[in-house]
């Protein structure tokens, strides 16, 4: 095949994957499981095709509990993790609660704490897709996550 036809094509990779809570400790706990990811994509992909990589949904919206300081135990589940840091943080959501509150849009305790993490689970999300897709010379559709609205 020649390289005129080879650029009318590209690969197409969807990406299906076991994370843990382990995996969303911290922010480079994150960008390594998205790593391992991207290092077997990248062992069964031609380099000379461009790659379209596709995660599934949701797969950065539990980069919220990245640098949470919250001891677990592996039978906990994730609500009651949440509920843990939400009632350890209450004083740092409740402005944003009491914010919406006023506009007449009460919101629940756990969108709270996503609009207050939202900013640094921005950055993680960003950084490491952005850090993947260069690195590794793909296009990446990084799923999805709970972010407000933002511009760049």
């Amino acid at each position: 095949m020649n390289i005129e036809t080879k650029e009318r094509y590209i690969q197409l990779v969807a990406v299906q994957m076991h994370a843990s809570i382990d995996d969303y400790k911290t922010a480079q706990a994150f960008k390594y499981k998205i790593e391992q990811v991207m290092q077997k994509v990248y062992s069964k992909i031609e380099r000379d095709i461009p790659a379209l990589v596709v995660f599934p949904e949701d797969v950065g919206t539990m980069t919220a509990l990245s640098g949470m300081k919250v001891k677990y135990t592996y039978q906990a589940s994730l609500n009651d993790m949440i509920e843990k840091i939400i009632k350890k943080n209450i004083i740092r959501l409740a402005p944003i609660k009491l914010r919406y509150k006023m506009l007449k849009n009460d919101l629940s305790w756990l969108r709270c704490f996503f609009l207050y993490r939202g900013n640094f689970m921005q950055k993680i999300y960003v950084n490491t897709f952005s850090a993947m897709a260069q690195k590794y010379k793909v296009y990446i559709v990084a799923g999805s996550t709970l972010l407000p609205y933002y511009s760049y």
